[in-house]
């Protein structure tokens, strides 16, 4: 094999400024949405823990 193709096939796997500039805005998409995703998730389970709690004191009474 050529030298010339041996070291073509050296670079094939590095990552240029501009790769890793679109995976870092790839990654911060994923992180906000994941981001909302748990915020809602959050908003249902303090709905959720309300109304037990709120059962509760019901039952209790």
């Amino acid at each position: 094999m050529p030298a010339a193709i041996d070291s073509l096939k050296i670079y094939e796997h590095v990552a240029t400024k501009d790769d890793l500039q679109k995976l870092k805005l790839e990654l911060q998409a994923e992180i906000e949405k994941t981001k909302a995703s748990v915020i809602l998730w959050m908003a249902g389970m303090l709905v959720a823990q309300a109304g037990l709690i709120t059962a509760l004191m019901k039952l209790m009474s």
